[in-house]
């Protein structure tokens, strides 16, 4: 049982804090009183936001979360995130097929990650800029995104890396090689 000595008090005061979401530093006998408390740091990275939506987009955000088989706060997080880079890249898109979402160069098909393997040999900039025949500023965008989301574009280019021609000739039927086309 638990007297009601001050430690013992202070004991207690510490085990509810603790449970009630701050921390507590407990005095032993001898630091009685005071006891201070200790806020517990914040996590870093994801902050959560709060917003409403109204009835008929709750609807259609309840529709696109049972078609994407996600739920809706990861959406949402994605939907944002798309929304700032398009702020901040104003010459990008964002594009989806089987394999997910990723950015193009605007009024073109050329993906970031494109952008980034032809970068490695041509360097970024004007050069391939007009190999690609494409505004500046295209680039610029890209290469901005590029080193934003590194790990992402890194990790499609691998992949595509990956792929030999077999795996393709599986995927597009009519494919050759340029050593079997009659000259």
């Amino acid at each position: 049982m638990i007297s009601s000595r001050p430690e013992a008090l202070a004991w207690r005061t510490c085990v509810r804090s603790v449970q009630h979401g701050s921390l507590r530093v407990c005095p032993s006998v001898l630091d009685w009183p005071p006891v201070k408390t200790v806020r517990a740091p914040r996590p870093t990275g994801r902050r959560p936001v709060r917003f409403n939506l109204p009835d008929d987009y709750d609807v259609r955000l309840a529709s696109h979360e049972a078609a994407a088989g996600r739920p809706r706060n990861e959406l949402a997080r994605e939907w944002a995130q798309e929304r700032l880079d398009l702020l901040d890249f104003p010459c990008l898109e964002f594009r989806s097929n089987s394999a997910g979402r990723f950015a193009v160069v605007r009024g073109t098909r050329l993906a970031v990650w494109h952008l980034a393997a032809l970068a490695r040999t041509l360097g970024w900039g004007d050069d391939l800029a007009q190999h690609l025949n494409i505004l500046p500023e295209a680039v610029a965008s890209a290469e901005g995104y590029y080193q934003r989301h590194r790990a992402e574009v890194e990790a499609l280019i691998a992949a595509n890396e990956a792929m030999g021609f077999d795996e393709v000739k599986h995927l597009l039927c009519q494919v050759r090689r340029l050593s079997e086309i009659p000259a």
